[in-house]
């Protein structure tokens, strides 16, 4: 299985540019043969905070504690009878979210850190 990785300098509150921008990057990827597309964490809004209204990430940084609550569970999803695991940016920094994802029979350990 491909996973592909596509990283870009997004525009700043410009959800509607940023999200064509990484179809266009998922389309590429799948005709190349990628099943899985990522992206830096928070290239939908460029990093602004103030447009999100959802966000699973369980250990927040700095200013992210003024906006958001941690998220309460780990990301999952199976794909091909693959089983992923998601972790976001500050999470890489707690082992625990790694061997949560060990434990649960994950193959892929997906990282997006900005």
């Amino acid at each position: 299985m491909l996973v592909a990785a596509a990283q870009f300098t997004s525009e700043p509150g410009s959800v509607d540019a940023n999200a064509r921008r990484m179809a266009a990057y998922v389309r590429k990827a799948a005709g190349r043969g990628a099943r899985v597309t990522v992206f830096a964490e928070l290239a939908l809004t460029g990093y602004e905070l103030e447009l999100l209204t959802r966000y699973d990430k369980q250990h927040l940084y700095e200013q992210e504690r003024e906006v958001f609550a941690p998220g309460t569970g780990d990301g999952r999803f199976e794909l091909d009878g693959v089983r992923f695991a998601l972790a976001t940016c500050f999470d890489n920094h707690f082992p625990e979210v790694a061997e949560r994802a060990a434990d649960d029979k994950c193959l892929v350990y997906l990282a997006s850190s900005l």
